[in-house]
């Protein structure tokens, strides 16, 4: 089931996984962490380079092609070293029904990179039907607390009913409470769902239920974490932007003023990844109210109940409308920067690679002031240096190839 990942994605697993060190195993050198890669993988892309060149290149060479220090080298030869305990590994994975993808393979989801850049997933393990990842069928994603009332629970119970009815595929986080309610409705019910776990996927495949879901196709389990994680609430936390990437709207059903469900849905709303629509009605949790406050879109239980018309087209009808979001939320005016009205100028110029000359001269300023928006730029990660040509590239840009370069 593994047998068909790349030697950059090799490279990758060995590099910012733990998958071949044995847990028992006491050992400095850690795999590397995401800050870590994309330093790395900046290194790599400016020299027009990939993740597999560290196995065609002797390391004796790596300070003088790549520019890395001793102490690195050193730290990157012990992590490729292991690659026969990975080979192990990947093949006992694929024996439990577990596959894995990465940045580097053309069956990473696409609609991940597109939504989310820098933030998604660099290393994706999965069970089940894998076509759910590349299915044209509408995803509508549901959040909401662990502890929830019965209005709650009935409202997610008719949510993943009707998205089963309508052929709608359900995301969701499959935690206990709203998620796990939404997504056995749906499945009870012949529908479609991706479960984005906030922990590793061994423990949950071995449940007998979760067990027939997956071989009848109706359900895929993902995970950003090494299958034998455990639970720990930070991972929810991060694991929550996954959700909404995966998504073409979302729903909140029940949220408190703080906790992974808020966290998620200001976030979304911060960055507009996806419409959110939120539960409104009487006795709705203060949470709710809130999000409703800062641009969420209300949601009834009628609309659920309604006859006519279907869940989707009402989704579709009520997203246009314009919506406010964190970042234009204000009740006074604050101090005008100068360098936001600029800056879409020069992201606009930095299409492609330019010196800050060049830079100048096309917005016919001093060169001085240009080297001055560039150190903002760079200390906003709005840009990248290119290290061989001393030139800047818009930031996005330099991220989507980064994502893409490494592909096969």
């Amino acid at each position: 089931m593994n047998e068909q990942l790349s030697t950059d994605s090799l490279a990758i697993l060995l590099l910012c996984t733990s998958l071949a060190i044995p847990s028992a195993q006491e050992t400095n050198d850690k795999p590397l962490t995401p800050s870590e890669w994309e330093k790395l993988s900046q290194q790599l892309i400016t020299r027009q380079l990939r993740p597999k060149s560290f196995f065609e290149i002797p390391s004796g060479r790596w300070a003088e092609t790549i520019g890395l220090p001793s102490a690195q080298i050193t730290r990157i030869e012990f992590l490729l070293s292991r690659s026969g305990q990975l080979s192990i590994e990947l093949n006992r994975l694929s024996n439990l029904g577990i596959w894995i993808t990465t940045r580097a393979e053309k069956d990473y989801p696409s609609k991940l990179k597109k939504r989310l850049g820098q933030k998604c997933p660099l290393v994706l393990f999965g069970s089940g039907n894998r076509d759910l990842l590349f299915s044209p069928t509408t995803a509508v994603a549901v959040a909401g607390s662990r502890d929830v009332d019965e209005k709650g629970i009935r409202f997610a119970e008719m949510l993943g009913h009707r998205c089963a009815k309508e052929g709608l595929l359900l995301v969701s986080g499959g935690a206990r409470g709203i998620d796990s309610i939404a997504q056995n409705a749906a499945l009870q019910n012949d529908g479609l769902v991706i479960s984005i776990l906030s922990e590793g996927l061994e423990a949950t495949i071995r449940r007998k239920e979760i067990r027939n879901q997956l071989l009848a196709g109706k359900l895929l389990l993902l995970s950003a974490l090494p299958p034998k994680t455990p639970f720990k609430s930070y991972n929810a936390m991060a694991r929550n932007k996954y959700i909404y990437g995966l998504s073409d709207y979302s729903v909140i059903v029940s949220s408190s003023l703080k906790g992974g469900t808020w966290s998620g849905a200001t976030e979304n709303l911060k960055y507009q990844w996806v419409p959110l629509f939120v539960r409104d009605g009487t006795h709705v949790p203060e949470g709710n109210q809130k999000l409703l406050s800062l641009g969420g879109i209300p949601v009834a239980d009628a609309v659920l109940r309604m006859r006519q018309g279907t869940l989707l087209n009402w989704l579709q009808k009520n997203s246009n409308g314009p919506t406010a979001t964190l970042s234009t939320i204000s009740t006074h005016p604050s101090k005008i920067d100068v360098f936001d009205l600029i800056w879409p100028a020069i992201k606009s110029v930095l299409k492609t690679p330019h010196t800050e000359e060049e830079l100048a001269q096309t917005l016919n300023v001093i060169e001085k002031q240009a080297s001055l928006w560039l150190e903002r730029a760079l200390q906003n990660h709005s840009v990248i240096r290119l290290d061989s040509t001393n030139k800047y590239v818009d930031a996005s840009l330099a991220n989507a190839k980064q994502y893409s370069l490494f592909e096969t």
